[in-house]
């Protein structure tokens, strides 16, 4: 497979598509060792299907940054809870790059929606702007946003709600939501 030619969201649709010994050729080929992530990381993992997803989310962050991004190892292990089906604590400082670990499955699942609960507007704008830098279709739903049925049926792929009280109470989400996150504990 070759990129050259290809925009990086065209890229990014054939590294989905990748075959299991092509990820990890393309990982092998694509990623710095130097910022890839430590051996210790990869015997960390469960399964040989753990370590696959996590070359594969390497890829997609390495490419969809401009090859300026390696998760973190802690982001690839809450993708991977995530996409597991688990729940998922992260518990790192302000600009550690948590929002990655709402982008990584939004990546590479573009046909699922990902419902993100932030308690501020900036911080939702925030959201809004690094999804869409990355090519994920996203809205922001708060007091500022009109009450209008239709955004909650709009073609997205990540909404970014304000639970505050002046905001709307109810947010009716398709079939095809996967993943939830809340940003701030006070959102509990």
């Amino acid at each position: 497979m070759e990129f050259e030619d290809l925009t990086i969201p065209e890229v990014l649709e054939q590294i989905r598509h990748l075959s299991d010994d092509n990820i990890q050729q393309y990982y092998d080929h694509l990623v710095p060792i130097e910022r890839a992530p430590t051996p210790e990381f990869w015997r960390t993992l469960d399964n040989r299907n753990d370590a696959t997803l996590a070359r594969w989310l390497c890829l997609l962050a390495c490419v969809a940054s401009g090859f300026s991004i390696i998760p973190f190892e802690f982001q690839l292990t809450a993708t991977i809870a995530l996409l597991s089906g688990k729940d998922s604590l992260v518990d790192v400082g302000t600009g550690y790059g948590k929002t990655w670990c709402m982008i990584l499955p939004a990546l590479l699942r573009l046909n699922r929606i990902t419902l993100v609960i932030s308690p501020l507007k900036q911080l939702q704008v925030n959201q809004v702007l690094q999804f869409k830098k990355f090519g994920i279709r996203t809205i922001s739903i708060n007091e500022d946003a009109p009450n209008d049925d239709a955004l909650s049926k709009a073609a997205t792929q990540s909404l970014s709600f304000n639970p505050s009280n002046s905001a709307p109470t109810t947010v009716t989400v398709h079939d095809s939501q996967e993943f939830s996150a809340i940003t701030e504990a006070s959102c509990l």
